[in-house]
């Protein structure tokens, strides 16, 4: 049924099979489809891959997550024209995990250069962004609390004033902003998650306001490869 994947975007191929069993009629309405470990077997990719194209999936309503349990067949194909949607979602907007990958090889030295430049004005505007989460977090607000962590982000790379630093990080943050990462956040991260992502920061302003340079470079470093696991290496259902 499923078959080994070999080109480039391998979320979009994945989507594509899973898509072609549901209309094939392996899958209806209500069936429960294999976890994720056994899809990314049978496909010969990650299983952060099969995370994005679920993902896609569920965005489009034809899945349905049950915490706890696994994925569903939420709604039938025939008639409508959501398989496009879903492949020009995988398409279009940008892809999460190179994304996170990105951000690991170039913010690392964005927090150690911060060590360097940031003043006392950016290390206090770095800690109301903790603080801003926090108040997130505890209203319950997770729009909030994304703006405050990309906000954060955002505010350590202009404190090392260098603006081609700036230019090359700030459409890597935009990603966060996207429809497949916000329900890819919402699928896989909990609220635990979200409370060590402030201590994380947290971590990283304080070796950046003692002029620790190694530090907040191996404590940014941690941060967004914490941050890869949490959202590509939790937990599922099933």
């Amino acid at each position: 049924m499923f078959e080994i994947i070999t080109v480039k975007k391998k979320s979009v191929c994945a989507a594509e099979q899973i898509l072609w069993a549901i209309k094939g009629g392996a899958y209806k309405v209500g069936d429960k489809l294999p976890p994720e470990r056994v899809l990314a077997e049978k496909m010969g990719i990650s299983r952060p891959l099969i995370r994005e194209a679920l993902t896609a999936l569920e965005i489009a309503g034809i899945l349905e997550s049950r915490p706890g349990d696994g994925t569903y067949v939420k709604k039938s194909l025939e008639g409508t024209t959501l398989e496009y949607q879903v492949l020009s979602l995988l398409e279009e907007e940008g892809d999460p995990i190179e994304a996170l990958e990105a951000r690991a090889a170039l913010e690392e030295g964005v927090a150690r250069l911060a060590a360097e430049k940031a003043t006392k004005k950016d290390i206090n505007r770095l800690r109301e962004k903790i603080h801003a989460g926090k108040r997130a977090l505890s209203n319950g607000d997770i729009e909030a609390f994304e703006e405050a962590d990309r906000d954060f982000h955002l505010l350590l790379v202009r404190s090392c004033r260098n603006s081609m630093l700036e230019a090359t990080l700030r459409p890597l943050l935009e990603v966060m902003e996207t429809r497949l990462w916000k329900a890819m956040k919402k699928r896989y991260i909990e609220s635990a998650d979200l409370e060590v992502t402030l201590r994380e920061h947290l971590c990283i302003v304080e070796a950046v306001e003692v002029r620790d340079g190694n530090s907040a470079a191996r404590m940014m470093r941690e941060h967004l490869q914490n941050s890869k696991a949490r959202l590509l290496g939790g937990t599922e259902g099933g």
